[in-house]
């Protein structure tokens, strides 16, 4: 295991973290515990960004970043922070059980794909929170709690399509809040014509509710 103050790529950087499913990294820092910015790309690939008690865990700024396989949980405030034009593509993994946001896409050109993966919201925050920007999401489970909690939101300048993903939510309000969006075969609590109605979310329905 790791402990970390933060890791930043910025500039030409392309660079990769590969691990083998036994490697967590953890900081304590009131930044991004990892940032990219300019052009830079980022891989991380069986990795585990298991805990930032300061800040955000992992803040793309650059070209793009790639998460395969891994998991980003426990951060003080945002999961995943995607902004000024990132490209994030998430593929098998999992996102959950953060003080913020789970993921944030805030910014022109800004993009998130979202495949086969886990995201999971705390108390009165949004799972996939969208100011500014699109996300693509495929195969994906989408987990909001309790409060004030949404599993996707998104301001004017957001859209998003789902397909072939469950959407649901503890909370009375809304799993769904998105004017911008496009569903297709996809369960949710409310009635949106794509697929299953599942009526109320039951915990019992999976392992880990809270973290995937």
């Amino acid at each position: 295991n790791y402990t970390l103050t933060d890791i930043s790529y910025t500039a030409e950087a392309e660079v990769a973290l590969i691990g083998n499913g036994n490697q967590d990294v953890t900081g304590n820092t009131a930044g991004g515990l990892i940032r990219t910015g300019a052009n830079a790309i980022l891989y991380i690939d069986n990795v585990g960004l298991t805990s930032n008690l300061a800040g955000n865990i992992l803040d793309c700024a650059g070209q793009s970043v790639w998460l395969d396989n891994s998991t980003i949980e426990s951060a003080d405030s945002i999961g995943l922070d995607i902004t000024n034009g990132c490209q994030a593509h998430v593929r098998s993994s999992t996102i959950a059980d953060h003080g913020s946001d789970a993921i944030s896409v805030d910014g022109n050109a800004t993009t998130l794909e979202l495949i086969n993966s886990f995201v999971a919201g705390a108390n009165d925050q949004i799972c996939i929170d969208i100011t500014d920007g699109s996300a693509d999401i495929l195969y994906r489970t989408i987990g909001a709690n309790f409060g004030t909690s949404a599993g996707i939101r998104c301001n004017a300048g957001g859209d998003a399509t789902v397909r072939n993903s469950i959407v649901v939510s503890r909370s009375a309000d809304p799993e769904i809040a998105c004017a911008g969006i496009t569903i297709s075969g996809t369960a949710t609590e409310g009635t949106n014509g794509s697929g299953q109605n599942t009526g109320a979310v039951q915990d019992a329905w999976f392992a880990n509710y809270d973290n995937g």
